[in-house]
């Protein structure tokens, strides 16, 4: 005899098998209403993975604003051009007489070309509706004061990891060890590329079709010294080093001209060995013991913390900034109160640190007074560990929610792509990790490997580029592309 538990897990069960694109609105609202928590995630995952395709469908018009609202705040949504977010909801509104105009305040107009900002805006004068344009405007002046925030999407699906592999020859081109990668796509709408610093004083810059890093000019005789950190803003490439004699730790370089701006003169008195950006500002952790913040685009330093031992790495978590020290412990200061003091992070389990990023994750919140969970930016926190380990905190409150025996050797780097968590280690392997579940708990489930690559050497960096590739660089100097698809061309050529 069945109890109601039960049967609701048989329909849930059975609902799961028919979920396709037409039913999932339904479903959906179904499965909130009646407090069907596994059917929810599912439509959810569903919707989310490809919201383009899913607010085009008939079932879309079919959802209630707090549905549509829990959707549209969730960080794993993936839509590869957010006009069609617009276009939905215009469509909606428009055949409700304008009602639930007001989520137009959940697109990211700030993140369309500017051709799609202006066409809403012609949109708005001849629809008569002056308060969508005045939705843009906020969002516009918004990522003006905090920068561009982008969707973090699910990433590539498990079967498309699964085909992780090498992709064409290294690249070489550095006489030191590579330290920092990152992956630039400039705001003219140009041909992205990979920059990376090193060791050896230089910075080059990867196009497609070419093997050989062209190198930025420093315009001095002496070089920059070794480069550890490398970060963006816009067509702005700030990065963080060595500190040589009468010289700076930062430097600004512009993208377009391909060229030094200047350096920093008001900043560390040490190397730089980390940098980060975050709520319209950036930030850097240095070996004098101190991290900075640096109002953007001009680069003027408005705060200093102060701490006890070297910062490695840092990042933006929420309101809180989080780093780690030379000693392998994770510490956070607040960044809303400029009083606040840094603070040790966990408990003794955060000891041997050596890595860490910051990922989406899950939170609990209530719309329209029905209680839901959605994936926010910056919901966890993950760090790499000197014995192997990888571990997951929740970022609000840094209390531990998972461990993964990850490696066999040191974990030197990791990097995020939509749901998905990349690891590397001495061992020589990179690993991809799946972060997709609403529970990490240490009683339910660890983190699930889903995919590993084992390259020739130890691995030094990490970072994942747009759509279909993650760069790292190795011990031996070289540049790596591992790509998921056959069908993509190598950036070596």
């Amino acid at each position: 005899m069945y109890d109601i538990a039960s049967l609701r897990a048989v329909v849930e069960d059975a609902a799961i098998r028919v979920l396709d694109g037409c039913n999932c609105g339904p479903l959906l609202s179904m499965s909130t209403e009646c407090n069907m928590s596994k059917l929810e995630e599912r439509c959810r995952q569903h919707a989310l993975r490809d919201f383009g395709a899913f607010c085009r469908d008939s079932g879309f018009k079919s959802l209630k604003d707090e549905d549509i609202i829990s959707l549209l705040e969730d960080d794993r949504l993936s839509c590869e051009i957010e006009e069609f977010i617009y276009e939905a909801l215009l469509q909606r509104a428009a055949e409700r007489g304008m009602e639930g105009i007001e989520l137009m305040s959940y697109v990211r107009f700030h993140i369309m070309p500017e051709p799609s900002v202006r066409r809403v805006l012609d949109d708005a004068r001849a629809m008569d509706i002056p308060k969508l344009a005045e939705i843009v405007d906020r969002d516009v002046q918004k990522a003006r004061k905090q920068g561009r925030a982008r969707r973090g999407g699910h990433g590539p699906s498990a079967e498309q990891w699964q085909s992780l592999h090498a992709h064409g020859d290294p690249l070489k081109g550095h006489a030191g060890s590579v330290e920092a990668l990152v992956w630039y796509s400039p705001t003219d709408g140009g041909d992205a590329c990979l920059i990376s610093g090193s060791r050896d004083g230089q910075i080059r810059l990867w196009s497609a079709g070419s093997g050989v890093g062209e190198i930025l000019q420093t315009g001095q005789a002496d070089g920059i010294g070794a480069v550890h950190s490398l970060a963006l803003h816009g067509d702005v490439l700030i990065s963080g080093g060595q500190k040589k004699a009468n010289g700076a730790a930062m430097h600004v370089w512009c993208l377009v001209s391909k060229r030094r701006v200047r350096h920093v003169d008001d900043g560390h008195v040490d190397a730089v060995m980390c940098m980060s950006t975050g709520r319209g500002n950036l930030y850097s952790g240095s070996w004098d013991m101190t991290v900075r913040e640096w109002s953007m685009p001009d680069v003027t330093c408005s705060r200093v913390i102060r701490v006890r031992s070297p910062i490695l790495s840092l990042l933006v978590c929420g309101s809180s900034l989080a780093f780690n020290i030379k000693t392998g412990v994770a510490m956070s200061c607040d960044l809303e109160d400029v009083t606040s003091e840094p603070s040790i992070c966990g408990c003794e389990e955060s000891k041997g640190i050596t890595t860490m990023v910051v990922t989406s994750g899950p939170r609990q919140h209530k719309i329209g007074g029905m209680a839901s969970t959605c994936f926010v930016a910056g919901g966890r926190l993950v760090t790499g560990h000197g014995n192997g380990t990888i571990r997951v905190w929740d970022a609000q409150t840094y209390k531990p929610q998972a461990t993964a025996f990850a490696h066999s050797e040191a974990v030197t780097c990791m990097a995020v792509c939509g749901t998905s968590l990349i690891s590397a280690s001495n061992d020589g392997l990179v690993k991809i990790w799946d972060f997709g579940a609403v529970d990490l708990s240490f009683d339910s489930c660890e983190p699930k490997c889903i995919k590993e690559v084992r390259l020739p050497c130890e691995v030094v960096s990490l970072v994942t580029a747009s759509p279909n590739s993650v760069f790292c660089s190795t011990k031996d100097r070289s540049i790596r592309r591992l790509s998921w698809s056959n069908l993509v061309r190598d950036v070596a050529g």
